[in-house]
């Protein structure tokens, strides 16, 4: 299954280009993809899964479970 997004400032609703997004607790490394305008994870296991989220000037975040 694949996921995608986009990742955004809280406090200015103004999109974050290039944020890192992976399965949190996932070791397999699996494939991401970056873009300024969002993100995609493929081959991501179905069900409910946690996603942390990085980018350079902001503290790491590890969401809540989200349904794949």
């Amino acid at each position: 299954m694949s996921l995608k997004g986009r990742v955004f400032d809280l406090a200015s609703n103004e999109a974050i280009p290039f944020a890192n997004v992976v399965v949190y607790g996932d070791d397999s490394g699996g494939e991401r993809r970056m873009r300024r305008e969002g993100f995609r994870l493929e081959n991501v296991p179905p069900g409910l899964v946690r996603l942390e989220v990085s980018s350079i000037g902001y503290q790491t975040l590890v969401t809540c479970r989200v349904s794949v």
